[in-house]
């Protein structure tokens, strides 16, 4: 999920928000030590812009794959995938990179 904060709301409470909006999931820790950033430019109409994206760290209690129905505009699909199987089928590069570097830190981190 992606989305601009509102008013007053912290980067966390965005990426919940947003989660939430886009997936119907509710129940997320976010880990607190760490963040993932991209950054890369583009043009729309002729104008150039720089953004980056900052990626967040979360663990969900339930993985159920059933889309609810208010969601089903926003996400067609819902798979919980090992890491491998993951990286296989993610298109973008990019967020090959990202899952990379989540990976690591995921394997080197106590809980």
């Amino acid at each position: 999920p992606k989305g601009r904060p509102n008013s007053g709301e912290s980067e966390e409470d965005t990426a919940r928000r947003e989660l939430r909006e886009e997936t119907g999931i509710t129940d997320v820790e976010l880990v607190s030590d760490t963040a993932f950033h991209q950054e890369f430019d583009f043009e729309h109409e002729g104008n150039k812009y720089h953004k980056t994206v900052k990626y967040f760290l979360g663990f969900v209690s339930n993985i159920n794959t059933e889309i609810p129905e208010e969601f089903k505009k926003e996400v067609s699909d819902i798979k919980w995938l090992p890491f491998e199987e993951a990286k296989a089928v993610i298109s973008y590069d990019n967020a090959k990179v990202i899952l990379d570097q989540a990976w690591e830190y995921l394997k080197n981190k106590t809980f």
